[in-house]
């Protein structure tokens, strides 16, 4: 089963993506950027992260950035799914051919798509 690193605060949110996340994959759920990067840097074993753009200690555009710097030298990389509220994202091109879905209205469907493409390569 693929391993996924799900980067979420708010923990309703995070109860209903776990949920729908739970049949086809293992997940390691934490609610900082600091701890996904600690999390990603001593186990590369992560198929994907799925990202929230909005955490208590980066917002915005620049937490992916820095996620994204943190995974990039990974072989095989880690892809990152970007899962936000906000439209700020749509149309940007994420460096790593980072995907954004956006919450919750496109849940579940949109977000199991996008992790099985990046996935899969």
């Amino acid at each position: 089963m693929a391993r996924i690193l799900y980067v979420e605060d708010e923990l309703d949110v995070a109860a209903l993506v776990l949920a729908y996340l739970a049949d086809q994959y293992t997940v390691t759920h934490v609610t900082t950027l600091h701890a996904a990067i600690a999390v990603v840097s001593a186990d590369h074993d992560y198929q994907a992260i799925v990202l929230d753009l909005l955490l208590p200690d980066r917002v915005g555009l620049r937490t992916y950035m820095d996620m994204f710097a943190a995974v990039k030298g990974f072989s095989p990389p880690v892809p990152i799914v970007v899962l936000t509220g906000t439209e700020v994202v749509a149309g940007l091109d994420f460096p790593g051919g980072g995907r954004y879905v956006y919450k919750p209205e496109a849940l579940p469907d949109n977000l199991l798509t996008a992790l099985a493409a990046v996935i899969s390569g």
